[in-house]
């Protein structure tokens, strides 16, 4: 009964060791802000000045493309900086959907395979998150610098999964392609 129990012990010690080596072994799932390697912007002019249309999101690995949504992310972009300041009725001229307070925001998010957004559908994976944003509105006074209207932030805030099955957890940081000043004078 004694070498009963030794050696049940023993696969125990033997069992918990190699749960420990397991779980020390990379099986916890990446963080977000490190997997994003990094965050463009994608825009056009028309006669209304200058819009971004889509935020391209780069990561280390290829997303699976079931793993995102809309409210995967949560982005920043000029317009939306521009209505948490001064508010909708001062920025905005023209809203062409008719939804007050939905400008910039997400209206589409898939995977794709290029930096860029895809007019033949979504891919099931890529390295390459597109989150398209809304273009319906016109704003009310001429935004002149094109770098301005081009600035895009993203904090991914729930898990997307990689198409190899690895976990990339949320990320606890906006990535963007833009920094903030102060100006004064």
């Amino acid at each position: 009964m004694k070498r009963l129990i030794a050696i049940f012990l023993a696969l125990c010690m033997v069992s918990a060791v190699g749960i420990t080596a397991f779980s020390e072994g990379g099986t916890d799932p990446v963080n977000a802000d490190d997997a994003i390697e990094s965050v463009k912007a994608y825009g056009f002019i028309d006669l209304e000045g200058a819009k971004l249309s889509a935020i391209i999101v780069e990561y280390s690995e290829e997303i699976d493309s079931t793993s995102v949504a809309s409210d995967t992310y949560s982005i920043t972009d000029y317009v939306i900086l521009q209505e948490q300041s001064s508010g909708f009725e001062s920025i905005i001229e023209m809203d062409y959907d008719g939804i007050p307070g939905n400008e910039g925001q997400i209206t589409r998010v898939y995977v794709n395979d290029e930096p860029a957004p895809s007019t033949d559908g979504e891919k099931e994976s890529g390295r390459y998150v597109i989150i398209e944003v809304n273009t319906a509105y016109m704003l009310s006074g001429a935004n002149l610098v094109y770098t301005n209207s081009m600035i895009a932030g993203v904090t991914q805030v729930k898990p997307v999964q990689t198409a190899e099955g690895m976990v990339i957890a949320s990320g606890t940081k906006e990535i963007g392609n833009y920094t903030e000043t102060e100006q004064t004078g």
